[in-house]
């Protein structure tokens, strides 16, 4: 995105308002990402645990 900012602020000079939505949505991304990742690690201990207790 090159010397864009990352927050897309509304008063950059933007070339098409198709790299604004292209910016936001990389913010977008970048947030299901992270919430992907933070969801994923207590899942898949408490996920493992339970399969260990069964046994």
């Amino acid at each position: 995105m090159g010397d864009i900012p990352f927050d897309c602020p509304s008063n950059y000079p933007y070339t098409s308002i198709t790299i604004k939505e292209a910016c936001e949505i990389r913010i977008a991304n970048l947030i299901c990402m992270w919430a992907y990742f933070a969801c994923f690690i207590p899942l898949s201990m408490t996920i493992y645990s339970l399969i260990k207790g069964s046994r």
